[in-house]
């Protein structure tokens, strides 16, 4: 496994081209209300992906949303981190608002569904209970952001499938691992995506 700076920089290019405008098509809507990934949705190898708000920008900035989230810093203190309108403007790009970008080694399919978490209509309780819940997975950070700014949707699902689309370029398996690192500190570096801040321990 080594670094090839010119990959990274030619999958830096391709990634910021939206492969899926919207979640919706990659999901079947059961008759029973539950929804799910479709098992082809996408593919199965390793991958460097980027969730982008594609909705309208205005839903981030309302003021009946929540955009203070506390995260835990060193010696268990409270961070509260403030998605501002600002922020929100200042990283707005051509395609939408980079929100969370990630990365794995392989099944992209998986990791996409464990994220979405589509069984349930909220993964959080409603309201500011939100605030006080911890998170049910360590995979879930997409729709445990969203939650905790859109306390009050009652079902989270059609929100997100709605209002968020997604970006990758595939690379898979371990001669890849430091390629998919590399990239992923570029795009969060260059992107300033709202839900990848990490807060020091």
């Amino acid at each position: 496994m080594e670094l090839s700076i010119s990959k990274v920089e030619e999958e830096f290019g391709k990634i910021l081209s939206l492969r899926h405008e919207t979640l919706d098509p990659l999901v079947k809507h059961l008759s029973n209300g539950k929804d799910q990934m479709m098992s082809n949705a996408l593919p199965l190898e390793g991958a460097v992906y980027i969730f982008w708000w594609t909705g309208g920008v205005d839903q981030l900035k309302d003021n009946m949303i929540n955009r203070s989230l506390n995260y835990k810093g060193p010696k268990g203190r409270d961070v509260e981190i403030n998605y501002s309108k600002e922020w929100i403007d200042a990283i707005n790009q051509d395609i939408g608002v980079p929100l969370y970008v990630g990365r794995l080694a392989d099944n992209f399919n998986k990791r996409i569904s464990l994220h979405l978490q589509l069984g349930a209509k909220r993964v959080l309780p409603l309201g500011e209970e939100a605030f006080l819940s911890n998170r049910k997975t360590t995979s879930n950070q997409l729709r445990d952001r969203v939650e905790r700014m859109f306390i009050d949707e009652k079902d989270t699902r059609q929100l997100i499938l709605d209002n968020i689309g997604l970006s990758y370029v595939i690379l898979d398996g371990d001669e890849e691992s430091v390629n998919r690192y590399f990239l992923v500190k570029k795009l969060i570096g260059g992107l300033f995506p709202l839900f990848n801040v990490d807060i020091e321990r």
